[in-house]
């Protein structure tokens, strides 16, 4: 295999994060694309430095949001162990699913 093989060079998808893009759509595209081009973990960090962790904030910024319900119960389904700071890190991604309204400083 050359130096050039198995890159992300023609590959043409984009996502532009416009509100009826799906997301999940472009994830799935690009996971199609990196097996059928057998792109190594290796060149998809040199041709897309970003991709392998970019997906979960795709998912997270553009993908459908949770329902509240649904949203507690994920952050609530564990207890915090000694380590804070890996737990908080745990829980920030799942609170970005909560939709804006969803918390309200009234009691």
């Amino acid at each position: 295999m050359n130096g050039f093989a198995g890159n992300f060079v023609k590959c043409a998808l984009r996502f532009d994060g416009k509100p009826g893009s799906d997301v999940n759509g472009f994830i799935d595209a690009i996971e199609i694309y990196k097996h059928c081009a057998q792109v190594s973990d290796m060149n998809a960090l040199r041709g897309l430095p970003m991709l392998l962790d970019v997906v979960n904030l795709l998912r997270i910024t553009f993908g459908p949001k949770k329902p509240a319900y649904l949203v507690y119960r994920e952050l609530f389904s564990t207890e915090q162990d000694y380590k804070t700071t890996t737990d908080v890190c745990e829980k920030r991604p799942i609170l970005s699913h909560l939709p804006a309204d969803a918390l309200s400083e009234k009691v």
